[in-house]
């Protein structure tokens, strides 16, 4: 479980850096494809999470 929380941060980490920098437009694919792994590492632990707790996906 640790392995999906720890990618869910490491694509946080990742989405923060990029805004941050202020290289890539907001509405650019680049930043669209940094929130969509984001967004798969979210859904990844969510199921992570409720397999964890018996719960199924």
């Amino acid at each position: 479980m640790s392995d999906v929380i720890e990618a869910v941060h490491g694509t946080l980490r990742e989405l923060q850096d990029v805004l941050a920098a202020d290289d890539v437009p907001l509405g650019s694919p680049a930043l669209q494809e940094h929130r969509l792994r984001h967004a798969k590492a979210i859904r990844a632990a969510r199921a992570a999470m409720r397999r964890d707790l018996g719960q199924g996906s």
